[in-house]
């Protein structure tokens, strides 16, 4: 199991390196991983007059400097906790340099840690999350401070029961989180199917609400099977109302410290178009997000 982890300072990796631990992978070895942004950005050097470069020189020295000085706190943590480790610094833009290293070092998961804030402090902050959450091809850990500090060993999979949800789960798995003590399916009920299925069947004498909820209540039984013949502790809930709302009352009602949600990385017009939870769960929501990548 190799992690890919976003070093931006001692204080979030150690959350990092703890919630790595407590999920407990099979035999994880963790790159942290430190990007350098260059003044200016990639090419920023290359318009400098003779002074300048050799400040921005200087610059880069000194931020190298901080940088080892910071993985090296960071790796110690983690031999400490006897995970295995290295440590890299990169240069460039932080998004395409972790993924293109993600990439080379055939990685199963991103880790960063993602600061809870106002709106616009998650705008301002978050430009690599955004970017990992729409770019990125593998699986992210989004950890945060939980607002209620529930154990990240109790887990919500909220899905909606498509195939790249069921495949999700399977990945889940895969994955192989030793440290979950448990996990609840569950699927938000949007009532608002009720009178648009209606017409549909015509003069067929069907109770749509009882019949769409049986469905939904079948379907989850399934991935809690699933779960189970797997080794892991699960149950099933069912929601009525907004998907949002569904989730922070299920993460609030089970005690769970992590959400789990697939994400296909939709672009950004379509997601301005039709929106996406796990856009919205990631950046705005309050809480620690596995985001599961097929």
């Amino acid at each position: 199991m190799r992690i890919v982890m976003g070093v931006k300072s001692y204080e979030t990796a150690h959350r990092l390196v703890q919630a790595v631990e407590r999920l407990n992978f099979d035999a994880p070895m963790v790159d942290a991983v430190h990007v350098l942004e260059p003044p200016g950005g990639a090419l920023g050097k290359f318009f400098l007059t003779a002074s300048e470069g050799e400040f921005f020189s200087q610059f880069l020295a000194n931020e190298e400097f901080k940088a080892r000085t910071l993985l090296r706190a960071v790796t110690d943590e983690l031999h400490r906790r006897l995970l295995q480790s290295h440590a890299h610094i990169l240069e460039g833009d932080p998004c395409a340099e972790i993924l293109a290293y993600a990439h080379d070092h055939r990685a199963d998961l991103l880790a960063v840690h993602l600061q809870n804030g106002s709106y616009t402090d998650a705008v301002l902050a978050t430009k690599l999350a955004r970017k990992l959450l729409i770019r990125s091809p593998i699986s992210v850990l989004y950890h945060k401070e939980h607002p209620q500090h529930n154990p990240i060993s109790k887990v919500v999979f909220a899905t909606d029961h498509s195939s790249y949800a069921q495949d999700s789960l399977k990945k889940f798995i895969e994955l192989h989180p030793k440290g979950v003590e448990h996990v609840t399916v569950m699927t938000a009920f949007p009532t608002e199917l009720v009178p648009a299925i209606s017409p549909l069947l015509g003069q067929i004498p069907v109770d749509v609400q009882k019949w769409a909820r049986g469905k939904f209540e079948e379907e989850n039984e399934k991935s809690v099977e699933i779960l189970r013949k797997a080794g892991f502790s699960a149950d099933s809930e069912l929601r009525e109302g907004p998907v949002q709302d569904a989730i922070s009352a299920s993460m609030g009602k089970n005690h769970a410290g992590l959400l789990v949600l697939g994400s296909q990385g939709h672009g950004f017009l379509e997601r301005l178009a039709i929106g996406s939870v796990s856009f919205q769960e990631t950046i705005y929501g309050p809480f620690p997000t596995l985001v599961i990548r097929v």
